[in-house]
């Protein structure tokens, strides 16, 4: 029983962490699709690529999960981030789009890659068999019902994000 209570311990530690992660991901990424056009953010949210490599690079990661660098790796990164720069440009000099929100959907993309680096530190490939998806996956859930539902009325309150009744 012991060793049961340990690991729905574990699973709810990274269930909460990602939890947070992805909710802050995803509010970012729908935050700026108030500001900027879709076809803008959906080609800034999949720079996260890019972000998920220089992150791993970084000393937040542990030295065991740290990708080595590369010179190719830099170059394509250096260009993701001028196609980065250019859609920016483009969308503030244009009606359809914004910087601030290409800076939200660039914000959701780096949140998603501290998830994705997240769970393959916290979830090593040896352990990818054994662990319980299905228990993590319901945890996020909980924990989204839980510890986030109460922004809502939060955000409504402050009037960050009024709620609404659809008028049909």
């Amino acid at each position: 029983m012991d060793a049961f209570k340990k690991e729905v311990r574990f699973v709810v530690k990274i269930s909460a962490i990602f939890a947070l992660l992805w909710f802050a991901s995803n509010y970012a990424y729908n935050y700026g699709l108030l500001y900027t056009s879709v076809t803008s953010s959906v080609i800034l949210s999949s720079t996260n690529p890019t972000w998920i490599y220089l992150i791993s690079l970084s000393c937040i990661v542990p030295q065991m999960h740290r990708k080595k660098f590369s010179i190719i790796k830099l170059l394509l990164v250096i260009t993701s981030l001028c196609g980065f720069i250019t859609i920016a440009m483009q969308d503030k000099s244009s009606e359809g789009g914004s910087l601030v929100g290409d800076l939200f959907t660039v914000l959701s993309a780096i949140f998603f890659a501290f998830y994705s680096i997240f769970l393959k530190v916290a979830i090593p490939e040896e352990q990818e068999s054994t662990f319980k998806f299905s228990w993590f996956l319901g945890f996020v859930g909980l924990i989204n019902d839980v510890a986030i539902l109460p922004l809502f009325f939060i955000f409504n309150w402050t009037g960050l994000e009024v709620f609404q009744w659809p008028n049909r």
